[in-house]
């Protein structure tokens, strides 16, 4: 569900904090409920007609407790309306970061969602998203401080949302299995999943065994499990070690010590070789062996990056110093959709158009022209912790950010001077670490890696790339997070 995709995904970043959350209160400022409101929450309860059901969840990152999940069923005749409320607290960067989501859900009496409002706020960013479904269409309206955007996305079969999916299951709709269209708020991916009704296990729950159903849900290339007892659902695990456990308000909501780093919890430190990062600039060439991970889930060809041997969940790579020329012209055939705008990636704004120009210099020279950009975007930005979701126009504002900022406003402005360009997500080499990061390919006749965010033209071969594209892309990572092996194998 979408709310547990939100781990990591960046090691600077903030999708990372928006794929663990999914629903913000609309409209307000973040509130939390003090002790006083809770006593005041029925579990259930029948006001004018309406049935109300209420859930609290603590929510966990391996042992340690990061937020609490609230969430309330309405049920008034055929109509069904889901508010659910979510908090997270972390480190990153050395700073805590708090995220809040809100979301409200209007379905039917079978929970097939009419429309819904989505609202993620951060000290940084504040995003609505309205969407509609209509026939076998999604219509989404996308609202930051900076820009609006509508979207429609196809949807094919059965439609479903996180939380009516939760609700499904919680009132044992599913007998066997279900084939479902299923999308995602926090990464605006609609993409086909499915749930699998897995019998009754005895399931472990704070340090007792509790009987109960247990579910299986395929979306997104995560499996998540989902334990329902006679209550309703008692705990949720999925990767990475996210668990979301029944707890009471009191319990939920108590969040003691210090915030969990979340970019340190998942770096990956690398076995074999050992890398001298002061030689970091000299290094040409670097071979990998990457272990623990789905392959059909990620792009790990691209530029100077090759499989080099492949096997069931493992394979190695090798990583190259990209080499560039001069570049007068470059032949952009088959490659429209690098040079397109994206609603996060609004090179077709004259603000960015603007911006871009300004980063180009006064060359004539395409390589020299990435080069400039690379470099104006790297000075542009102050290097700081944002939760966000990275869009261009917000970004040329804040004129802030971590590496998804970063690389999302180069791809924007790079397709705005016709320069294909693309994000790339992975892992880079830092301290003794591989964190989780973001950077970009662009094409100069030949796809190019480069790093706004370190000043790097071309980048070096310490950046190890998991996966191309934006967020909807991205939430594929979330597949290897705390389980993917690194072992370096050569060095040059």
């Amino acid at each position: 569900m979408a709310r547990r995709r939100l781990i990591l995904i960046t090691v600077l970043g903030i999708i990372f904090l928006i794929l663990l959350f999914y629903y913000i209160k609309p409209g307000t400022a973040p509130h939390i409920i003090k002790e006083e409101e809770i006593e005041k929450i029925p579990t259930e309860e029948v006001l004018f007609g309406e049935k109300i059901e209420e859930l609290w969840m603590g929510v966990y990152v391996g042992d340690k407790k990061v937020g609490y999940a609230y969430t309330k069923l309405n049920r008034k005749d055929k109509r069904r309306e889901i508010y659910q409320k979510m908090y997270l607290k972390v480190i990153q960067l050395g700073q805590i970061q708090e995220l809040f989501a809100t979301t409200i859900v209007n379905a039917d009496s079978n929970y097939v969602p009419k429309d819904f409002d989505f609202i993620l706020e951060s000290m940084q960013q504040k995003m609505k998203v309205k969407g509609v479904f209509k026939g076998d269409k999604l219509f989404l309206k996308v609202e930051t401080p900076e820009f609006k955007r509508d979207l429609s996305l196809e949807i094919q079969g059965l439609s479903q949302l996180p939380l009516t999916l939760e609700k499904i299951i919680e009132e044992n709709k599913v007998e066997k299995k279900m084939e479902f269209s299923y999308f995602d708020p926090t990464t605006f991916k609609m993409e086909k999943g499915y749930v699998e009704n897995l019998g009754e296990v005895q399931v472990d729950y704070k340090g007792k065994k509790v009987k109960a159903k247990q579910y299986r849900i395929v979306a997104g290339g995560l499996i998540t499990f989902v334990w329902v007892d006679d209550k309703g659902i008692l705990k949720e695990e999925t990767q990475p070690e996210m668990v979301f456990l029944r707890e009471t308000p009191e319990e939920a909501m108590k969040i003691e010590g210090k915030p969990l780093n979340i970019l340190l919890k998942f770096a990956v430190k690398p076995e074999g070789k050992k890398i001298d990062e002061l030689n970091r600039e000299n290094y040409k060439r670097i071979v990998y062996r990457l272990s623990n991970i789905d392959l059909s889930l990620l792009d790990l060809e691209s530029g100077t990056q090759k499989i080099l041997e492949k096997g069931e969940n493992y394979a190695v790579i090798e990583v190259l110093k990209s080499s560039v020329n001069e570049v007068k012209k470059i032949d952009t055939t088959n490659l429209s959709r690098y040079l397109k705008p994206s609603a996060f990636i609004q090179s077709d704004d004259p603000l960015i158009i603007d911006f871009a120009k300004k980063g180009a210099g006064n060359f004539d020279d395409y390589t020299k022209i990435a080069k400039s950009l690379t470099l104006y975007v790297y000075n542009y930005l102050e290097k700081s912790a944002v939760v966000s979701f990275p869009s261009a126009l917000d970004v040329l504002k804040m004129k802030k950010g971590d590496c998804n900022e970063h690389s999302v406003l180069f791809a924007a402005a790079a397709r705005a001077l016709k320069i294909p360009s693309e994000i790339a997500v992975g892992l880079v080499f830092t301290d003794g670490y591989f964190y989780y990061h973001a950077w970009n390919v662009i094409y100069l006749n030949k796809w190019v890696f480069v790093d706004p965010t370190f000043g790097q033209f071309p980048a070096d071969p310490l950046h190890i790339m998991l996966k191309l594209g934006g967020v909807e892309k991205q939430a594929d990572v979330m597949a290897v997070v705390g389980k993917i092996k690194i072992e370096i194998l050569d060095i040059e």
